[in-house]
């Protein structure tokens, strides 16, 4: 996008501001700007937040994500189709602040449950993938009569399939019954 000087010097990010989506399907997400590329930007989609010394921008990244993904928010959105969470009412938000220290203990404990939750998902996926395989590999073997030790003196299913295919072109052939009117 095209900025000019005035709006670079407006709308231009600095490490720790906090971005959320104003509207859409992703109304308020939250994240904070890590400065991994000098110069850069927002636009009007999205407000930036600048906290004070009082609170750290993760905490409130993550506080903002709560109030998101328990449905609190939506009390608050305006619009009729789409929700749209105005500056005004992310400013009226009433958000908890601990110490600095008890901030950071809380983002390291969330980090820490974080990683749990990721690896437990990730084995979850891989069990149900290994399960999907494993019942493919039943049902060919079940197919293929491997899941029983077989009698060699079994007629083999080829065998059985003519012989019943045999036996039903041997039967006489049944015409269609027709309604016979006088």
């Amino acid at each position: 996008m095209d900025f000019s000087s005035v709006e670079q010097d407006k709308f231009r990010l600095q490490p720790g501001d906090v971005l959320v989506c104003e509207g859409g399907a992703g109304v308020g997400r939250a994240a904070v700007w890590q400065g991994d590329l000098e110069g850069t930007c927002y636009q009007k989609a999205l407000h930036r937040i600048r906290t004070g010394p009082e609170i750290l921008p993760a905490f409130l990244a993550e506080f903002i994500r709560f109030f998101v993904e328990s449905g609190r928010l939506e009390q608050d959105l305006s619009g009729v189709a789409i929700g749209h969470w105005p500056q005004e009412d992310i400013r009226e938000l009433l958000v908890p602040t601990p110490s600095i220290g008890q901030q950071a203990d809380w983002l390291e404990r969330l980090a820490a449950v974080s990683a749990v939750v990721a690896h437990a998902h990730a084995s979850t996926r891989r069990a149900q993938l290994r399960a999907r395989h494993l019942r493919r590999s039943i049902l060919a073997a079940a197919v293929s009569g491997q899941l029983v030790p077989q009698n060699p003196a079994d007629e083999p299913a080829s065998a059985l399939l003519k012989r019943i295919q045999a036996e039903r072109d041997a039967q006489p052939k049944r015409g269609r019954a027709r309604k016979v009117t006088s």
